[in-house]
């Protein structure tokens, strides 16, 4: 099991990675006042997955958003990362 923040994956850079190779690889997207939506439709677009979808594990972005306003996590989704949505 490793866990990374700020990992950079060439140019890019995405909230926190959770993972153990060849299982599966978790890659969240932390959003402030913003939607979950976003926070993943980030994931996609810069390419956070990419490194990991030649190795046989299963990668699941998770967009969370989080209320300044209330300190909690607003809503939360997740997407299952494959070689035809990622970029």
């Amino acid at each position: 099991m490793s866990i990374a923040c700020g990992k950079n994956s060439g140019k890019r850079k995405s909230g926190l990675y959770i993972g153990n190779k060849g299982l599966c690889i978790y890659i969240f997207e932390l959003k402030l006042d913003s939607t979950a939506a976003e926070a993943l439709q980030q994931i996609e677009d810069k390419g956070y997955a990419k490194p990991y979808l030649t190795d046989t594990c299963k990668v699941t972005g998770i967009g969370i958003s989080f209320s300044s306003e209330t300190m909690t996590v607003e809503e939360w989704e997740e997407k299952h990362c494959n070689p035809v949505v990622i970029k």
